[in-house]
């Protein structure tokens, strides 16, 4: 669901950022003192190695040297997310929009952090500025439409699973995500239709074999379910998936 990526350039003006590092660079070398981008940088590396706390230190380094570094707020509120401080991170991202009020990778991010916290309004909110921003992109419909999942609204999820299929055609994972909508509003044939499709693109879907097992034990089709379940256990060696699908032949084949 959560797919934005640490931005290690600064999102803005080219000639700026130049000018930016130029003078940081010119007064780090005469004090002996580093440089904003250097905190950030440091910042960046640590994300990348999972230290968060040692890049949250960075990154208030950075802000402290520079209060406008757009992205030392932004990747601050990634690596805030990813340790659990959600209210830092929205926080983060809301500084970065104030800065930047086009910042499409910020709004995604503050609307993945409002939607693990169960505000699935505010994250909505979030995903359509960020299409309005970059309506092209891919994520932010298939974030959308996962977050209109989990609030119930499968219809609306759809929607955003096919705009996401037709900016992205080869997109398993979309196809698996607007089948298991229609699962969820009793439309087992196109659920069935989207399943196999992911299959087609990803054959060793270990998660679409098993949706679509689920859909055929649903409708009464033991023996379809048992050749997606049998198939799970030739191709996957996840613990957790491996004990579903055990779990579900041994109850198939008991009856």
């Amino acid at each position: 669901m959560y797919g934005y990526v640490i931005e290690k350039e600064l999102v803005q003006g080219k000639e700026d950022v130049m000018v930016t590092k130029v003078i940081e660079k010119i007064a780090s070398l005469l004090t002996g003192s580093r440089s904003a981008e250097d905190y950030y940088n440091n910042g960046v590396d640590f994300v990348a190695k999972g230290r968060y706390d040692r890049a949250i230190a960075n990154f208030d380094k950075a802000i402290q040297i520079n209060p406008d570094f757009i992205n030392a707020y932004y990747n601050r509120g990634h690596a805030n997310h990813d340790i659990g401080n959600y209210d830092h991170a929205i926080a983060d991202y809301t500084k970065a929009i104030e800065l930047k009020p086009d910042f499409y990778e910020a709004y995604g991010g503050r609307g993945n952090t409002y939607a693990i916290k169960g505000d699935y309004e505010h994250g909505i909110s979030d995903y359509t500025k960020a299409i309005e921003i970059k309506p092209d992109d891919g994520t932010a419909y298939k974030n959308r439409g996962v977050t209109h999942y989990f609030k119930g609204d499968y219809k609306h999820a759809i929607a955003d699973f096919d705009k996401e299929i037709e900016l992205n055609p080869d997109q398993a994972e979309a196809y698996n995500n607007r089948g298991f909508n229609y699962n969820a509003i009793g439309d087992h044939n196109h659920a069935i239709a989207d399943y196999t499709k992911a299959i087609e693109l990803a054959p060793n879907y270990a998660l679409a074999y098993i949706n679509r097992g689920l859909t055929y034990k649903s409708l009464g089709k033991a023996t379809d379910a048992i050749m997606n379940f049998e198939h799970v256990l030739e191709i996957s060696r996840d613990p957790k998936i491996r004990q579903q699908t055990e779990h579900e032949l041994k109850d198939l084949k008991g009856k």
